[in-house]
Parts: structure tokens; sequence; C-alpha cells
């Protein structure tokens, strides 16, 4: 009988697909002919707190599973609305552990299990976390780089749609 995946006791599998979660940054405005940016700003990967510990999230054991994403899409839109100001969550990037541990410009990236043991939606049995070490502005672009590069198509979740009809206070 096949193993059954755990995210919370299992050990990250060099063939897991390890996100990490993108929320709207905003962009600076270039001329009005001008094409938007369509790829990953490295502000997704750069670390700002003090323990310089990455979140990720587990996303399946070989592939994207459907449950992992029912399970983690209502913590990333909580996560995203816990900002200042709030942020709207628009998906995964996506890329194999192995990819990571192998790393980058001589710097890898380990992933690391740490389920988030709270009650509700502030825990998080499928987080995981890579270790910054260096310069964080540095790891923030190779890890951008190891995404786009080698990582698979990003994950996006369609924004919510806006409600037809009168806007509050019109007629």
């Amino acid at each position: 009988m096949a193993h059954k995946w755990d995210p919370k006791t299992d050990p990250v599998g060099k063939n897991e697909t390890i996100g990490r979660r993108l929320f709207d940054e905003p962009m600076l405005m270039g001329a009005q002919d001008q094409p938007s940016f369509k790829g990953l700003d490295y502000r997704h990967f750069e670390e700002t707190r003090a323990d310089r510990e990455l979140s990720l999230d587990r996303l399946g054991f070989t592939g994207i599973e459907k449950k992992a994403k029912s399970y983690l899409k209502p913590r990333a839109v909580a996560a995203g609305a816990n900002c200042v100001p709030p942020k709207q969550f628009n998906g995964w990037a996506q890329v194999r552990a192995s990819v990571l541990e192998k790393g980058l410009g001589g710097q890898c990236f380990p992933v690391i299990a740490s389920p988030i043991d709270l009650n509700g939606i502030e825990g998080n049995t499928h987080h995981a976390h890579i270790v910054i070490t260096g310069d964080v502005t540095f790891a923030a672009f190779r890890l951008r780089e190891i995404f786009t590069s080698r990582g698979s198509t990003v994950e996006k979740i369609e924004p919510p749609k806006a409600p037809e009809g009168p806007v509050c206070g019109e007629s």
C-alpha cells in the first residue's frame, strides 16, 4: 500500500511541489502605451522579518493537490487581509523542493517542514520555510530566478468579480 502524504508529519520530499504566495504589489506606472510587467517581482521573495525564514506552502507530494489548495487558499486570503494596507492573494509561484535545495549561484535553499499548530485559520499544517543566509536582496533575486526559470507556471487565482448593478449611494 502506498504511503499517504501527510504534510503535518512527513519531512519535505525532493519531488514535493513548494509554493510561494503571491500578493498584489504596487507597481510604478510608465508611459500610457507601455505594457504592464508580467513577470514575478523580486519583492515576493524578499524576507523582511528578523528571523530570516521565508514562508512557503507545501502544495502536494508530486504535484499540486486540490485538497492542499482548498486548505491553503483561505489562509492565504486571510494573510493578505492582515497586511497593512491589505493585499489581494493572487496565487502561488511553484517549484520542486529539489530545485530549491540545488539552489543558484552557490546559494542553496533547503526546504524545512514547519507546520504551524494553531486552531482555526491561523494554523497551517502545510507550512514550510527556508532560512535566508547572506544578503536578503540577493537571495530574493536568486529565488525569483529559480521560480521563474526552473519552476512550473504560476498558479493564478482569479480575483473576485466586481458586483454588477448600481454602486452604493447611486440610484
